[in-house]
């Protein structure tokens, strides 16, 4: 179920705070997105290529949290659990070594929005390629914190593809989980703790996926220009395609 309305179905704009209230600047980039629990901005300045920013949200804080696009006075907030479905959490379960594991599994993820889409979580980011519409399904309005684009492809571009830098996750710290997506019985989000691999927006110390650099401490993906799933969509000389972004080498 995808949102359709406005104050009725909790769309909160927000204000940010201007810098002197928090010790980190507001909106000052080119292009800005949440990537995870961190505000990130690019095109900051001639000697500041990325930044991290303020990240405001309305209070109280609802149970699933906050899901948030647009920037500045345009930027508003909508109840995660609008539009996609909870995480179901098996029992933890704690090993000789003294590791505690657990798996959850949501089975109605969130989309881009009604149509039919292939997606596929790559260090803490989720991309997704499709769109076409359900058959006897009437579209919906898109969800909102998705940047998309057109796929980059030699036979033209015939195929839409969208990021989300800040997706869904189980309760607890951001930087726990690894997910994936399952299609061998309808669509499914898993998720796993501990993490395996790092994740964009975490701290640098355990080093940072490929594609992405450790700027001002966090792991950080290229300002995003949403235009390729494979490393052949993107043309000689632009670099391979990490996060829906043909990155420059």
């Amino acid at each position: 179920m995808h949102m359709t309305g406005w104050k009725a179905l909790g769309v909160m704009p927000l204000v940010l705070a201007c810098a002197g209230e928090t010790g980190i600047p507001g909106e000052r980039g080119e292009i800005c997105a949440d990537v995870r629990d961190v505000r990130v901005c690019w095109g900051c300045g001639a000697k500041e290529p990325v930044c991290l920013v303020a990240h405001e949200v309305p209070g109280p804080v609802p149970r699933a949290g906050w899901r948030c696009e647009g920037a500045g006075a345009k930027r508003s907030c909508v109840d995660r659990a609008a539009a996609a479905g909870p995480f179901s959490c098996g029992n933890a379960r704690e090993h000789r070594n003294g590791n505690v594991t657990q798996q959850c599994v949501s089975r109605h993820p969130r989309m881009p929005d009604d149509g039919e889409w292939e997606c596929a979580d790559v260090a803490g980011a989720v991309t997704c390629r499709g769109g076409e519409p359900a058959a006897g399904v009437t579209p919906g309005p898109p969800d909102v914190g998705w940047r998309c684009g057109t796929r980059m492809t030699e036979a033209g571009a015939n195929e839409r593809i969208c990021l989300d830098l800040s997706p869904d996750l189980p309760p607890g710290d951001p930087h726990d989980w690894t997910c994936r997506f399952d299609y061998g019985n309808g669509v499914r989000r898993i998720c796993e703790r501990p993490a395996s691999t790092p994740s964009l927006g975490s701290p640098c110390r355990d080093g940072c996926p490929e594609g992405a650099t450790c700027e001002l401490g966090r792991c950080l993906p290229p300002g995003p220009n949403v235009s390729c799933w494979l490393d052949s969509d993107c043309p000689s000389g632009t670099g391979p395609c990490r996060f829906g972004s043909c990155a420059q080498p």
